[in-house]
């Protein structure tokens, strides 16, 4: 391809008039909580750079001359060929001679052949990532999550395991089986410097920050370690454990030695479900059934009936809110519970910022808000895991029966609107 000469532009001369506020560098391209998908490609001028100014709008240079980039759309704007530069005085300028010096040069990883060293120039349109390389200009879109551990089904999550169906990973590495669960039946937990996986009986093990050790637990109730466990919750207040099964509620002392029955249902209603775990009660459930249970009195009474199985719950202010599969209820302990909105298939509700819930459903990553009322889409048409949705460094995970989404909370009302 021809590369054309052009000439040198006069210090401070404008393009077309337009007066170019100074370069500013920005990105949302968080490693951790981003993902690009490429959507376009241009070769029919050779790029020379691009870059992005400070009202956010996007040039590029080429060997036909100066274009604007709105979106996947290019607006020539000078035909004279260059690199584009910002003058001292502000204004949009154009280096014949090129600019080599000021490639960025670290997002080629992104490109093909990323180990060939060349320049690089980028700049951000939202939702679009721009990248010249090599004399072509490529376009990517960017998806404001993370997307990881890709083909694999994500079952539960906590601060440092994965459980997968195809394993159990510990600090970014797979357990080995069969020393350790091949996967997990119900949540992960960890409380202090134990964490607790349910596979057909209770595992326990002490973990440590300073290495990747897991030291197992030998001493717990055999009534526990038998137990077809989903869940344990660690009481703030008590410092006892509450464990979940298929059929009864246990309360496990905080040595994890001794263990006291506190409710037994009919394992054909379902399992025991955690609701809410407060100061002074804890909620919970049997199928359609809402119980409370005072952890003072250490006494358990049936709070009224649902219309469906409960599937989770969190706490707003003085209400409690309570998940099921049509829907989301309110309920402040004097009346019945109120549905306030409709839901598809919904199973796990995470609460993120005061009055704002997350909800993982069958059918896509929601998010509500219970000021407006107003129920938005985050992710859509992907099919979440139940016990898969955490609120981690200020970052929602939520795994899917096809690998793990990663979101910033910062980001949620971009991604929103």
């Amino acid at each position: 391809m021809k590369i054309y000469k052009g000439e040198k532009i006069k210090k401070g001369r404008n393009i077309l008039g337009i007066f170019i506020p100074i370069l500013f560098s920005h990105s949302i391209i968080h490693a951790r909580t981003t993902d690009t998908a490429l959507v376009a490609m241009y070769s029919k001028s050779f790029y020379f750079n691009i870059l992005e100014t400070r009202d956010g709008k996007v040039f590029a240079g080429s060997s036909d001359g100066i274009f604007e980039l709105r979106e996947m759309e290019l607006k020539p704007i000078d035909d004279r060929p260059g690199y584009i530069k910002i003058e001292k005085n502000g204004s949009l300028g154009i280096d014949p001679n090129g600019l080599g010096s000021a490639s960025q040069s670290t997002l080629l990883h992104l490109l093909p052949f990323p180990d060939v060293e060349r320049n690089e120039f980028h700049a951000t349109r939202l939702p679009y990532l721009y990248i010249v390389s090599g004399g072509r200009l490529y376009v990517f879109e960017i998806k404001p999550f993370g997307h990881f551990f890709k083909e694999q089904s994500i079952r539960t999550i906590s601060p440092h395991f994965k459980g997968t169906y195809s394993g159990i990973y510990y600090r970014g590495k797979r357990l080995p089986t069969p020393a350790f669960p091949g996967f997990t039946d119900g949540y992960i937990r960890e409380y202090g410097n134990k964490v607790f996986i349910p596979f057909d009986k209770l595992n326990v093990y002490q973990i440590n920050n300073g290495d990747t050790a897991l030291r197992p637990v030998a001493h717990i109730p055999e009534v526990i370690r038998q137990a077809y466990v989903y869940d344990v919750r660690e009481s703030g207040t008590t410092g006892e454990y509450f464990v979940f099964t298929d059929k009864q509620l246990f309360s496990l002392d905080a040595g994890l030695r001794n263990a006291t029955l506190i409710h037994e249902g009919d394992p054909e209603t379902g399992p025991m479900v955690a609701t809410l775990l407060q100061k002074h009660f804890l909620l919970f459930a049997h199928g359609t059934e809402l119980l409370y249970f005072d952890l003072y009195g250490r006494k358990t009474r049936s709070v009224g009936k649902l219309p469906e199985p409960l599937m989770d719950g969190e706490a707003n202010g003085l209400s409690w809110y309570i998940l099921c599969p049509s829907g989301l209820y309110e309920y402040n302990s004097k009346d019945t519970p109120r549905k306030i909105h409709s839901l598809n298939r919904a199973h796990s509700l995470l609460a993120n910022r005061d009055g704002e819930f997350i909800i993982g459903t069958d059918v896509g990553l929601m998010h509500y808000d219970i000021k407006t009322q107003k129920l938005s889409t985050l992710i859509k048409g992907v099919e979440f895991n139940r016990r898969a949705l955490a609120l981690l460094d200020d970052r929602i995970h939520a795994g899917s029966i096809n690998g793990l989404y990663v979101l910033n909370v910062d980001e949620l009302d971009y991604i929103i609107s």
